[in-house]
């Protein structure tokens, strides 16, 4: 087994100005960090001071509930010159794995396909490459598998990278490696005009004579970026003369924090004109389409709302949410635009019941009337 240890990209590499970036190893500064405005929003029971939210442990601290706004780094492109690829995601460079292979920078104690060796060291099966890749390859792959939310998180928030080294330095000839074959994933991918020749799968490892990385412009509970549009605005596909339809987005044919007689909730917002959607059982292109054309759009928490983010700017938003899962990210998702996002939570049985005492996933209800008070409040019936 090899052993490694952590580094960050700018412990490692200069600074480099942007027209060096295609000659030049190293990172150059595309957009500066500033302060990003999260949207407005209504809490059903107190202010956005006193939102519950789910703060993993070693996440850097924050603003009570949800704040105004947040604190986003500088978005870079760094170029790398003979790098490793392992499957999982990561990345080996100076011999040191970066601290990009993770799911977040601030938490460096798991890993799925690394091996902790203590608190400094990792330790990795083989990291010797075989295979040399020649043509220049754009980062964009991840650790989770099978996880739809993770893969628009942790993946896609970087191709804003791509699309600029496509669109500035005419790099077309740029490949893409992933660990997992997941159908959402090359649907994805050729939706951004990515072809299947441009698509690889990471088996093995890898020397990649040049790696381009992008910061996330979306990092899991600690930031989002004016980059983050550049992500999904390619994608979204607004119909023409549409009459914007209503959507209620389920968890109901999942067991992971089950709402409790979500049937019933669905046959109240069914009466009101409301189509009710299971993402899970519709294609990419199906779910885009169908947010993309959406004037009111309420739901449960979680993956299978994540496709807020292709919606049009005055769509009307409502949230529902145990208390005890509550994250930043559908907020993250609707960055740049003005219209109010409505948040109810409801009761976890982590609370309640000693079989889930804990645990983020237990099922929970939701306050059946107050549902309905709202709805009428602000105008989703």
């Amino acid at each position: 087994m090899q052993h490694y240890s952590i580094a960050k990209i700018e412990d490692l590499f200069v600074k480099i100005e942007q027209e060096d970036l295609l000659n030049k190893e190293g990172y150059a500064e595309i957009m500066m960090q500033g302060e990003a405005l999260l949207p407005d929003l209504h809490y059903a029971y107190g202010t956005r001071e006193q939102i519950p939210i789910q703060r993993p442990i070693g996440m850097p601290a924050q603003s009570p509930g949800i704040p105004k706004s947040i604190t986003y780094p500088s978005m870079t492109i760094t170029h790398i010159k003979n790098a490793i690829l392992l499957p999982g995601g990561i990345i080996i460079a100076q011999n040191k794995i970066l601290i990009d292979s993770f799911a977040s920078n601030w938490d460096t104690t798991y890993h799925n396909f690394l091996k902790k060796i203590n608190n400094t060291c990792w330790g990795v099966e083989n990291a010797s490459p075989n295979k040399t890749i020649q043509h220049p390859v754009f980062f964009c792959d991840y650790q989770h598998s099978n996880f739809y939310g993770h893969f628009m998180l942790d993946s896609l928030t970087r191709l804003w990278g791509l699309f600029y080294l496509k669109n500035f330095y005419n790099l077309n000839n740029i490949h893409i490696f992933q660990t997992f074959n997941n159908q959402y994933i090359k649907e994805y991918l050729n939706l951004y005009n990515i072809n299947d020749q441009e698509i690889h799968t990471l088996a093995e490892p890898l020397l990649v004579e040049d790696l381009y990385v992008a910061t996330k412009s979306l990092q899991i509970q600690e930031y989002c970026s004016p980059a983050l549009p550049l992500c999904w605005n390619t994608l979204k596909r607004p119909t023409a003369n549409n009459h914007k339809a209503r959507l209620y987005i389920s968890r109901r044919t999942q067991e992971k924090r089950r709402l409790q007689e979500e049937d019933k909730i669905e046959e109240f917002f069914a009466a009101h004109n409301y189509i009710i959607i299971y993402p899970e059982t519709l294609s990419v292109s199906q779910q885009i389409i169908l947010f993309s054309n959406a004037s009111h759009i309420i739901g449960t928490s979680g993956t299978n709302m994540f496709g807020i983010a292709f919606s049009p700017p005055d769509c009307k938003i409502m949230i529902l949410a145990s208390e005890v899962f509550v994250h930043y990210s559908e907020f993250f998702l609707r960055y740049g635009y003005v219209e109010k996002i409505i948040l109810l939570t409801g009761k976890s049985e982590a609370h309640t019941n000693p079989d889930y005492a804990g645990n983020i996933n237990a099922p929970w209800s939701i306050d059946f009337e107050k549902l309905k008070e709202m709805s009428l409040t602000f105008n989703f019936l």
